[in-house]
């Protein structure tokens, strides 16, 4: 009898992610946090393109016949993106045309590496100086489908068939939980962006049986994170599973989310001083993370009522909860080609500071 992860075999994918990511546990930091567990999934270890949640979406979507058969691809994302990051290699790898537009966000190391990667290789790249002029000038990029010579990949690689790809992760996850590498989650943290992976990981997890809350940490404007949003990715997702004859899917309820505001910050892209200490915070305990997503993340879960504090009727007590913070960050990217600063548009070349444009 075919597991629930085998079952999403009738999706088509491309097989970049061969198997399980490693579940570590963070003894330290749970008896620091008096939690009674607390470990970390790490996407960053996936082997292709350096790893992340983002392979994890492009694996089902680019395998999908819109997107496999078409020449050229088109997406956005900001000048940092790592899905822009990881789908520019993807392009190469599958000798596909790719045409990014990319507006303005703040510098840091992680966002001039992605930047690298993103200009490195082949793709077409138009730059914007904010996500407002990207949007106003291309509306087309986000409420358009594209041609068939060149469909459009949402910002994130969010939408239904690329959320098959963390679906399979909470299936994942639970079969984790079955063989005993880890308690039963109460609770999953990780960022919200565009919704997909939060979105995926709440329909895998209940698919799977467990009974795990996911607290999705916004780190986009709350007009970019509403529960709406939640709710339709969700219905789009388990309509597809529905229509595949995927057992459970047919009235499944997602696992809850709760959508956790206040590390946002100055707005997206914006760097914390808790965001970026919980990045130096990662770093002790062997985590790779980065301000704009999942430092920010991992900051709020630091942050939360520290043992002893008095606690909300019916509330579990933080000895009694198991915690799995997820890691969507990629682990590394391969050397970015020397001349990468040259194929950047003029445009952006003259907004990097000099010691970055060089």
């Amino acid at each position: 009898m075919a597991t629930r992860v085998e079952q999403l075999d009738c999706f088509p994918r491309l097989g970049w992610v061969e198997g399980p990511t490693p579940v570590v546990a963070l003894d330290g930091l749970a008896a620091e946090l008096g939690l009674g567990w607390l470990g970390v999934k790490r996407d960053d270890a996936i082997g292709k393109f350096g790893g992340s949640s983002k392979v994890r979406k492009l694996d089902y979507l680019l395998a999908s016949p819109r997107f496999e058969r078409a020449p050229a691809w088109v997406s956005v994302g900001a000048i940092g993106s790592g899905h822009l990051a990881c789908l520019a290699q993807a392009a190469t790898e599958l000798d596909k045309r790719l045409r990014v537009h990319v507006f303005n966000e703040p510098l840091s190391d992680g966002v001039v590496d992605n930047l690298a990667a993103i200009a490195g290789g082949s793709a077409e790249m138009q730059h914007h100086r904010s996500r407002t002029t990207m949007v106003l000038r291309n509306p087309a990029l986000f409420i358009g489908r594209g041609t068939a010579d060149c469909p459009v990949i949402p910002a994130g690689g969010t939408q239904r068939v690329g959320t098959l790809g963390t679906v399979r992760a909470g299936l994942e996850l639970a079969e984790q939980v079955r063989a005993g590498l880890l308690p039963e989650p109460s609770r999953v943290v990780l960022p919200w962006g565009t919704g997909g992976t939060v979105v995926g990981l709440s329909v895998g997890l209940a698919l799977g049986g467990l009974r795990t809350r996911v607290d999705a940490v916004a780190v986009v404007e709350r007009i970019l994170s509403t529960r709406s949003m939640l709710a339709s990715q969700q219905r789009a997702v388990i309509a597809l599973l529905e229509s595949a004859g995927v057992e459970g899917a047919r009235g499944l309820q997602p696992a809850a989310v709760t959508m956790l505001r206040g590390q946002l910050g100055r707005g997206y892209g914006h760097p914390t001083a808790a965001g970026l200490a919980a990045v130096e915070r990662a770093q002790v305990a062997g985590l790779k993370l980065e301000p704009v997503y999942t430092g920010k993340a991992l900051a709020l879960l630091l942050d939360q009522a520290p043992p002893g504090e008095e606690l909300s009727a019916g509330a579990e007590r933080p000895e009694n909860q198991a915690v799995l913070f997820w890691n969507t960050n990629r682990g590394a990217l391969p050397t970015p080609d020397p001349a990468w600063r040259k194929r950047l548009p003029d445009s952006l070349g003259r907004w990097l500071p000099a010691g970055q444009a060089a």
